[in-house]
């Protein structure tokens, strides 16, 4: 087994601990990495996280905006959470809140259709996703990233990726793009310094959902994060669309996990019957404890 302790680049250490080559160690390289990568409460959790293993706990100081929520902690989404608890998954190592369905969408529903819906739309990344977390996606997977990505610096959100790739590393995690529906009610739900949390200032787009074959949508901070706009605008419009083979300049992307349908398990079965679906890792190898 090659030793963690000679790796150095974050992506590295962040492939070891995906494919268990010393996933203790290069858990403890990636707390260093992360509370130095201006990611203090992920490395916080993950240092908690392979102490004590799974469990709910209160953010503390840490939490910035989130600072009293209570946080689940392990490799799968936890059992009975309630509107904006968080999420950290120990797997992708981020962090996610619960966004609740709006109450005037759950008001319109029919009996029937209210056996079907969830009370929530999903858990929502409060981050885009990371180079050194698409990077370390890629060495795990033998997967060939773009120049694009592979030169920006480790720690800034990943852009330059087109949709084909962004799908294929959500769907690794077992997740999906986040898209205007989980937005929407995000914006809704959350505080106004939660919201500006979730989507700063210093980026403006962001690669959403596929809506139709060979397109995603473009998602722009001026109306994504207003309550009730994202599901109202029409994708074929230029500025709010781009094809799947596009790397739209500037775009980042963050996971989310569907409330309705919940992780994607990692053996595809007649339930999913898509074979066309890129490989997901198997999320039951992972254990606080595993060395």
């Amino acid at each position: 087994m090659r030793g963690v302790k000679k790796i150095k680049e974050p992506s590295d250490i962040f492939a070891a601990y995906l494919r268990n080559d010393g996933r203790r160690a290069a858990g403890d390289s990636l707390v260093d990495f992360m509370a130095n990568a201006d990611r203090r409460l992920e490395a916080e959790l993950l240092a908690d996280y392979l102490a004590s293993g799974e469990r709910w706990l209160p953010l503390g100081r840490n939490g910035g905006v989130w600072r009293g929520s209570r946080c689940w902690m392990g490799p799968g989404t936890p059992g009975a959470p309630t509107a904006n608890d968080l999420w950290f998954d120990t797997v992708e190592l981020s962090l996610s809140v619960l966004v609740p369905r709006p109450p005037d969408e759950i008001d319109s529903c029919s009996t029937e259709d209210l056996e079907q819906v969830t009370p929530f739309v999903g858990w929502l990344a409060i981050r885009p996703v990371a180079v050194w977390q698409v990077l370390g996606f890629a060495r795990a997977t033998a997967w060939t990233p773009p120049a694009e990505v592979a030169g920006q610096p480790p720690a800034t959100y990943a852009s330059g990726l087109t949709g084909v790739e962004t799908d294929g590393y959500v769907t690794f995690f077992g997740k999906a793009l986040a898209g205007p529906e989980v937005w929407s009610a995000a914006a809704a739900a959350v505080s106004p310094a939660q919201l500006s949390g979730l989507w700063p200032e210093d980026h403006d787009i962001e690669l959403g959902d596929w809506y139709a074959e060979g397109m995603l949508e473009l998602l722009r901070r001026g109306y994504a994060t207003q309550p009730g706009l994202g599901v109202t605008v029409k994708p074929e419009r230029p500025e709010y669309s781009v094809e799947e083979a596009d790397r739209p300049g500037g775009a980042c992307f963050r996971t989310t996990v569907s409330a309705q349908i919940g992780l994607l398990p990692p053996q595809i079965d007649e339930e999913w019957g898509d074979e066309e679906r890129g490989e997901v890792l198997d999320r039951g190898s992972f254990d606080h404890s595993t060395r």
